[in-house]
C-alpha cells in the first residue's frame, strides 16, 4: 500500500493543485475576457447616432448616450436609413457604410406611435471617459455591473480553492462567458455593427462561436463532474469537448442555420438531465446536500432566464429591458452563491 502511494502521488493527495487542465482553463478565461474587451473598444471607435438600440424584432431606440439627436424619442422604431430598410439583409448588402461617417447628416425614417416621420440625424462618435460612464451608468446598469463582478469573483474564488475540480473550472468558464458578454454590451448595439465587417465578425460570428461551443462544453462538463465525476466521464473525459466541437462546427459551417441554437438548447437540456440523474444515483449524504444546493441554484438561475425569455418572446407579458436585466442579475447572484456552497461543501 505504501509502495503504491509512493509510486502514485495522486493517491496521496500530492497531485499539483494547478495541473495542465487548470492552466488551460485560465488561458481560455483570459482569451474570453480579452475578446469582450476588444469587441467593446472596437465598437466604441465606430461612428454612431448616439442611441442605444434594441434589436428584438424591430430596431427600437432605447437611450441617448452621446447627447446627439434629441429629436429622436425613446421607443421610436427605425424604419430606414437613407431610404434603405433597417433589416439586417438590406443594410448589410448596401453601400451605407460609406455614408455613415462622423460629421455627416443622414435621413432616418422613424415610426413613432404608428406615424412615420423623416428626420435629419447627425452622425458622431461615442463619448469617452467620464462623459460616457455618466450617461451609461443608470442605477440598473450599476447593479448589473456589480452583480457580474460578484458572480465572476465567486467563480474565481472557487476555482483557486479547488483548481483540480473539473466542476469549478467549468463554472469559471460559464461565468467568464457571461462576463465577456457584459463587457461587450457596454457599447450598445447599433445598425453600424451590421455594416462594419470587423464589428459584425466580433459581435455575431465570434460571439456565437464562444456561446455555441464554450457554453455547451462547460455546462455539460459541469453536469458530468458535479458533485463528483461520473464513471462515464472518467472513462471518456473527452465527451464534453465533443459537445463543444459539434457546436463550433455548426456555427462555422452552417452560420445561417438555426441548428447551432438547437444544439445549444439540446446541450442545456442534456445537462439538466445529467444533474437529475446524479440526484438519483449519488445517494451519500454529502453528495445529496451538494446536489440540493447546486441543482437548486442551477435551476433557479437558468430556469428563470428561460422563463423570462419565453414570456418576452411570446408576448404574454412585455418585460422592460432594465427590469429584465436587474431580475436576472439578482437571480444569478443567488445561483452562483448556492453553487459555491455546493462545490466547496461549505457546512455540508
Amino acid at each position: 500500500m505504501v509502495k503504491e502511494v509512493m509510486n502514485n502521488p495522486k493517491n496521496a493527495g500530492l497531485q499539483p493543485r494547478f495541473g495542465p487542465g487548470a492552466w488551460v482553463t485560465i488561458l481560455v478565461v483570459i482569451f474570453t475576457l480579452v475578446f469582450g474587451t476588444v469587441s467593446a473598444l472596437y465598437r466604441h471607435s465606430l461612428p454612431t447616432d448616439g442611441w442605444a438600440m434594441g434589436e428584438a424584432g424591430d430596431v427600437t431606440f432605447l437611450r441617448n448616450l452621446a447627447g446627439l439627436n434629441p429629436q429622436i424619442q425613446r421607443g421610436d422604431v427605425l424604419v430606414s436609413v437613407e431610404s434603405i430598410p433597417s433589416d439586417f439583409e438590406s443594410i448589410g448588402n448596401s453601400d451605407l457604410l460609406k455614408r455613415v461617417q462622423a460629421g455627416k447628416t443622414l435621413t432616418y425614417r422613424i415610426n413613432r406611435g404608428g406615424e412615420e416621420l423623416d428626420m435629419p440625424v447627425v452622425i458622431g462618435h461615442w463619448p469617452s471617459g467620464s462623459d460616457f460612464w455618466a450617461a451609461y451608468l443608470t442605477p440598473g446598469e450599476i447593479f448589473n455591473l456589480i452583480s457580474t463582478i460578484i458572480q465572476f469573483g465567486l467563480a474565481i474564488f472557487i476555482f483557486f480553492r479547488k483548481p483540480d475540480d473539473p466542476a469549478s473550472g467549468s463554472l469559471l468558464l460559464i461565468m467568464a462567458a457571461f462576463a465577456s458578454l457584459t463587457i461587450t454590451e457596454v457599447i450598445p448595439f447599433g445598425y453600424v455593427t451590421w455594416l462594419d465587417p470587423t464589428a459584425d465578425f466580433l459581435q455575431t460570428r465570434l460571439s456565437n462561436i464562444l456561446l455555441m461551443s464554450l457554453f455547451p462544453y462547460s455546462i455539460v462538463r459541469f453536469a458530468m463532474t458535479f458533485p463528483r465525476p461520473k464513471p462515464v466521464y472518467l472513462r471518456f473525459p473527452w465527451l464534453p469537448a465533443t459537445v463543444g466541437a459539434v457546436g463550433l462546427a455548426l456555427v462555422v459551417l452552417l452560420s445561417d442555420s438555426p441548428l447551432s441554437w438547437f444544439w445549444f438548447v439540446i446541450s442545456f437540456v442534456s445537462a439538466i438531465g445529467i444533474l437529475v440523474h446524479n440526484a438519483f444515483t449519488m445517494r451519500d449524504a454529502v453528495s445529496q446536500a451538494q446536489i440540493r444546493w447546486g441543482v437548486g441554484g442551477f435551476v433557479l438561475g437558468f430556469g428563470t432566464l428561460a422563463l423570462m425569455f419565453l414570456v418576452n418572446t411570446t408576448g404574454i407579458v412585455e418585460i422592460p429591458q432594465e427590469s429584465f436585466d436587474v431580475v436576472i442579475s439578482w437571480v444569478f447572484m443567488i445561483m452562483i452563491t448556492m453553487i459555491s456552497v455546493a462545490i466547496l461543501r461549505y457546512r455540508l
